[in-house]
């Protein structure tokens, strides 16, 4: 990544702290109780096997030769590294994880779309000990693929329907492009163009009331005037702008509304690995 990036990311951060609110002042009914109730008490002790699995990523000697399709990585991946590597530069913390679990459990999603596996354990979080939601999950790296594989089928969980190759060429293929999701995770490649092609996209397989959660909206000033110009869209009618994430919602004859957040501090875990 580049200094100017690292310095434009860094400036946002500091005018977003300044601005960004927790719940107070927040108007809204519903982003008060996603920010005050399912975000902030995103389930705990369940999602233990999964950060046994986390655990073990960070510790796979294993060496690896990725195959990188996105826009490259801020860490500086290299085409080789070893797994422990790459977990600890590259995978969601728990807290993500569990944000993100909480934000489908709060929206009753049945069907979610992720654009980025990387090893897998933020797809575990979505799937975990949810039957009726089925997880579509698409990476262009088929190495990572495989380990992601790996870990599932260790953890049992059998309702994650998973898609190796770019993500245009996957999202082509007419089952996905007819399906409708509730909730889509784009994490995966942080260019302007790309990410206005999968908005342009994937905006019309939302449900009513459904939500895209974009990945690192700041990024670059790329990716930053993606994030402007999604959430300036006409079918948007509410944004949260958590700075790690941008959330864009769908609600049909709503007024719209944007919101500065800061994401809810969690409950810690009762019990410990």
């Amino acid at each position: 990544m580049r200094w100017s990036d690292l310095i434009f990311e860094a400036t946002h951060w500091i005018k977003h702290r300044w601005r960004s609110r927790i719940r107070h002042g927040v108007h809204s009914p519903f982003v008060f109780a996603l920010q005050d109730g399912a975000l902030k008490d995103a389930a705990l002790e369940a999602l233990l096997p999964i950060e046994h699995a986390r655990k073990g990523l960070h510790y796979d000697t294993r060496t690896i030769t990725r195959v990188d399709l996105g826009a490259g990585s801020r860490s500086g991946v290299a085409s080789s590294i070893r797994i422990a590597e790459f977990a600890q530069k590259s995978l969601q913390g728990e807290h993500a994880a569990r944000i993100l679990r909480g934000l489908a459990d709060a929206l009753n999603a049945t069907q979610v779309l992720e654009l980025g596996t990387a090893l897998g354990i933020t797809t575990a979080y979505l799937a975990w000990d949810r039957p009726n939601r089925k997880v579509h999950t698409i990476e262009g790296d088929p190495v990572l693929l495989d380990i992601a594989r790996e870990q599932w089928t260790q953890l049992g969980i059998q309702n994650i329907h998973s898609y190796e190759g770019a993500f245009d060429h996957i999202l082509s293929n007419p089952s996905l492009a007819q399906m409708k999701f509730d909730m889509i995770l784009i994490d995966g490649n942080h260019a302007f163009e790309p990410t206005m092609r999968y908005w342009d996209q994937l905006k019309h397989q939302l449900t009513e009331g459904g939500c895209i959660v974009l990945d690192d909206i700041y990024w670059s000033p790329g990716m930053h005037r993606a994030w402007t110009a999604i959430k300036s869209d006409p079918l948007v009618t509410l944004s949260l702008d958590y700075f790690e994430w941008g959330i864009v919602f769908v609600f049909p004859r709503k007024q719209t509304e944007h919101y500065s957040l800061r994401l809810p501090t969690m409950k810690p875990r009762t019990r410990f690995y």
